[in-house]
């Protein structure tokens, strides 16, 4: 009789695992590591963080992190970046055409 008891308490321990690891599943909880809080000030620093965040509890939560300028901001710089690129554009086409005259009113000198 020793043991069938020893089989059935395995089995119960078993069973005891198989449950609290569906628990944790279902807390979005993979292991025990995670056990361990981040402040908010922390995760909204965090720029490789999506805006939305799965808490412990598994429940969905909006960032409070402000991205809105992020894009507006970079597409300003750009702008600023081309502008200034087509200015060295146009002086260096300046320059090659001044050159291109000098050397035609040169060879028309010499003719």
């Amino acid at each position: 009789m020793s043991n069938q008891a020893a089989p059935a308490e395995t089995v119960l321990d078993v069973q005891a695992q198989i449950s609290e690891l569906a628990q944790r599943k279902a807390t979005a909880q993979t292991h025990r590591g995670q056990e361990s809080q981040v402040s908010a000030a922390k995760l909204a620093k965090n720029k490789r963080l999506p805006a939305t965040m799965i808490t412990p509890g598994g429940k969905i939560e909006v960032s409070k992190k402000s991205k809105r300028g992020k894009k507006k901001k970079t597409s300003e710089t750009a702008k600023e970046k081309a502008l200034d690129r087509i200015e060295q554009m146009a002086v260096k086409v300046k320059q090659i055409e001044d050159r291109k005259a000098k050397r035609q009113r040169a060879k028309t000198a010499w003719e």
